[in-house]
């Protein structure tokens, strides 16, 4: 249904509509050299504005039908023209004389010399195939006479020029900057006639496309120069996936040399830059198996009285005995797309028995391209397609702001009654431009040139969106990154599906890496559309303006430089020793750290933590560690709980094995510090759910005299700390103190888990412990000391992981939602933080 609205679109489209500018049209000749399949819509338009026209060609009865078809046939000549002939210089010489303006859609060996032509006798010219070196090396001489030697004002190039300096110019004018930028165009079948196994049709003689698929490409990516060798470019590996909206599935391959345009659109700076060309899925597997079995090769081997299967058999040296099927599986690597391709090659007819037809040239590449002709041609009144799509990654100075921004074309053809949309686009923006110049509408721009002066693209583009050609530009919603959690253990997510499906609802985008560890499916994220990704592919596959959102630490090594703005614990702005390596990959790559820590309303108050979840694990934790102690169980790899009843269940079951072989036959007595937070509350509450009745509940009235606190290791058998400092105190308890023989306590439960911090006022150990060490000794026991056991695991909430990441994503849904307020102060005061620390490393 949004393919047949959208094609209804361009059947309705506009036609020309009359100039307003006053000149006699009808003076202005127009000499168009050539008259391949694109050319009418061309024709048709500068005769609907009454152009004098000369068409001159040596196919006199294609020019004659374009005539029969205009409004106005007494405006136009055809004249023959043979590019081949020994006359051909002197037509040419002729034609160029007597035209204002010239244009060649010859091949594009003969665009040099016309365009010599046209220099000779002062004349505009114009074309849409891309600048050579020895045209550009006319520029000078076509400046110094003032004339305007338009190239690359087609398609692609063309369209993709001016949509992307439009964006481009947009962008510099606001102070920002291209960080990437991809653009990718393809010519397709419409989806209704994509009806072959290779997703593609040809308009013209395949031999062009067939030897572009052994072309190298170019691309700069992460600011690293890639070639990719014409032997890899269908490769898997070299391949993206996109899903196009109308359109549904496509595959796309890089395209030649991309990093020349860096400095065509004058894009310093620059991380990436890539160009690419959309097919259907399955046509690059099998142009990766014909790269693979050579068949584009131009070496002679006779056809004579041979089958296509006998013709290839011999060349790929595949026995007659053999079936060709077989050979050519032996041949290729076994891989699905090797299947695919080895299929759609018998469908094509390598296999055939029909013999191959006298004229055909020799070559494998041309028995090939004979094939192509056969089964891969528009039958009368298909429809076609372009697609074009940039896509732009933006950076502002200002204020660090970034952004994806989208122009996508998507035009499909008129046929059977009107022009194909390949003759469409890349013939209607040259006619655009030549009655803008010829109307005194572009009168800066001179040389040889492509259409990336204001003056020359904002008319063709304006003119032409009448015409239904249109780009829809938009800069899309910020992107959320929900990254797989690497550290071993680690289960919670910051994003439910249920708070996901809300940020999908007002808009943002969400993508979310494949795990085998969160404690929430991957199903449910997809069920309510979030986009499945692989584990572990934001490092190369998340665009620039990304928020890659997760928990835990990132990997210590990889990537090495970060680009990113990640959303995490990141626990390294309060002196850590691990701080000054991140904080400087960071840097290095541009990135910034939204730390979730520091995410604060302008009360101070942290808008989401975890903190009553660590504190009720961090009290179980305590109390486990203490029954184990007593029942001198050791303490194994922890698993998590589905809730936290089974905790509390858990917790109760030992302390009544543990609490009767106890020194003092009573439950152990627990004092919490900072019990009046949210951890110290979450900590309080499962004490009593476990039935403990000594608990003291200090904050800070307790804690202001200053510590160290005799009461906390003389009175106390458990000690659970909620406070992680920003400042330096004196610590709640020492070593020391810990070491006389008179101690009661033997377990600290460090909820704040900050041993390298300088503000720690826990520091009797050294390093955090974790669900599969959960408990470090500090003291053994002797005849005269008890033992002394902490237990500091980091996230401590992944023991009741769903719980724990619901209550949290609940109270961070909010603040989430202002990621797309540029100036939300709760996001700007967490960047501060960020560019305080990083800018002292």
């Amino acid at each position: 249904n949004n393919i047949d609205h959208k094609e209804d679109e361009l059947q309705t489209a506009s036609k020309p509509q009359p100039s307003t500018v006053d000149i006699d049209a009808s003076k202005i000749k127009i000499v168009v050299l050539g008259c391949g399949l694109v050319v009418p819509p061309l024709i048709e338009y500068l005769n609907f504005y009454g152009y004098q026209i000369i068409i001159a060609t040596r196919s006199i009865n294609k020019a004659d039908s374009i005539v029969q078809r205009v409004s106005n046939p007494q405006l136009i000549r055809v004249q023959k023209l043979d590019v081949n002939s020994a006359s051909a210089d002197t037509d040419l010489d002729k034609l160029c004389q007597e035209g204002d303006v010239i244009i060649s859609l010859l091949p594009y060996i003969y665009h040099v010399k016309a365009a010599n032509f046209a220099l000779k006798y002062g004349k505009h010219f114009c074309t849409t195939s891309y600048i050579s070196d020895a045209m550009n090396a006319l520029h000078q001489q076509v400046q110094a006479k003032g004339l305007f030697f338009l190239n690359e004002c087609g398609v692609d190039p063309g369209l993709d020029h001016m949509s992307a300096m439009k964006v481009i110019d947009d962008v510099r004018d606001n102070h920002g900057r291209i960080v990437s930028f991809v653009s990718v165009c393809g010519g397709l079948p419409a989806p209704e006639f994509n009806d072959n196994p290779f997703g593609y049709k040809f308009s013209w003689a395949p031999r062009g496309v067939l030897l572009a698929s052994r072309n190298s490409a170019t691309q700069l990516i992460d600011d690293q120069v890639v070639n990719v060798p014409g032997i890899d470019l269908f490769a898997p590996q070299s391949v993206r996936k996109e899903k196009v909206k109308i359109v549904g599935d496509l595959e796309w391959y890089f395209n030649r040399d991309s990093v020349k345009y860096i400095d065509i659109y004058g894009l310093k700076n620059i991380s990436t830059m890539i160009r690419g060309t959309y097919r259907y899925p399955g046509w690059c597997a099998t142009l990766k198996a014909i790269a693979d079995l050579k068949l584009t090769s131009e070496e002679n081997l006779t056809t004579k009285g041979k089958s296509y299967k006998q013709y290839f058999s011999e060349y790929l040296k595949i026995s007659a005995a053999e079936p060709l099927s077989i050979g050519l599986s032996r041949l290729l690597k076994a891989t699905e797309e090797n299947k695919v391709a080895i299929k759609n090659l018998e469908w094509l007819g390598l296999f055939s028995d029909d013999l191959i037809p006298a004229d055909v040239p020799s070559t494998p590449l041309d028995v090939l391209c004979a094939l192509c002709l056969q089964k891969l041609k528009y039958a009368p009144n298909e429809k076609d397609m372009i697609i074009m799509k940039h896509v732009f990654e933006i950076e502002y100075e200002k204020d660090g702001w970034r952004e994806s921004r989208e122009s996508v074309m998507l035009d499909f053809g008129l046929q059977p009654n009107d022009n194909s949309s390949m003759a469409r686009t890349v013939t209607l923006p040259l006619a655009i431009a030549i009655r803008a110049l010829t109307e005194g509408r572009i009168t800066q721009t001179r040389g040889v040139v492509r259409p990336l002066q204001k003056e020359v693209y904002q008319q063709i583009l304006s003119e032409i969106a009448d015409l239904g050609i249109k780009f829809e530009e938009k800069t899309l919603p910020p992107l959320l990154w929900i990254r797989d959690e690497i550290k071993p253990g680690e289960k919670r997510v910051p994003i439910t599906p249920e708070a996901a499906a809300k940020l999908l609802a007002a808009g943002y985008r969400v993508t979310v890496e494949k795990s085998k560890t969160r404690c929430i499916a991957d199903a449910d994220y997809a069920n309510v559309g979030c986009r499945m990704v692989e584990s572990g592919s934001w490092m190369t596959d998340a665009p620039y303006s990304a928020f890659i959102v997760g928990l835990k630490e990132l990997d210590d090594k990889q990537p090495l430089t970060l680009k990113h703005r990640h959303i995490f614990f990141a626990h390294c702005f309060k002196g850590q020793n691990e701080a000054v390596p991140l904080l400087r990959r960071f840097k290095a790559g541009k990135g910034e750290i939204l730390d979730l820590e520091f995410l604060t309303d302008d009360k101070g108050r942290r808008v989401a933590a975890f903190g009553r979840s660590a504190g009720m694990v961090g009290m179980a934790m305590g109390i486990i560690t203490w029954c184990k102690q007593v029942l001198k169980e050791k303490m194994t790899t922890l698993d998590s709980w589905p809730n936290e009843q089974e905790m509390v269940k858990y917790c109760v079951q030992l302390l009544e094995r543990a609490v009767p072989k106890s020194k003092h036959k009573r439950a152990p007595k627990v004092i919490i510090i900072g019990a009046l937070g949210r951890c110290g509350r979450g900590s309080a509450y499962i004490a009593k759910q476990c039935k403990l009745t000594e608990i003291s509940e200090w904050d800070l009235a307790e804690t202001k005299p200053g510590g160290p606190f005799p009461s906390v290791v003389f009175e106390h058998d458990i000690f659970v700390n909620c406070i992680r400092l920003m400042t330096k105190i004196p610590p709640f308890i020492t070593m020391e103190m810990c070491q006389q023989k008179t101690r009661r306590l033997t377990v600290v439960s460090d909820v704040a888990c900050d041993p390298n911090s300088p503000n720690n006022p826990v520091p009797i150990y050294g390093a955090i412990t974790s669900i599969f060490e959960p408990v470090r000794r500090v003291i053994e026991a002797s005849k005269d000391v008890l033992p002394l056991d902490v237990t500091a695991i980091d996230h401590l909430p992944s023991l009741i992981p769903l719980e724990a990441s619901q209550h949290y994503s609940e109270d961070l849904l909010p603040t989430l939602l202002e990621l797309k307020n540029r100036q939300s102060s709760v996001w700007l005061r967490a960047r501060n933080v960020f560019l305080d620390h990083v800018a002292k490393v």
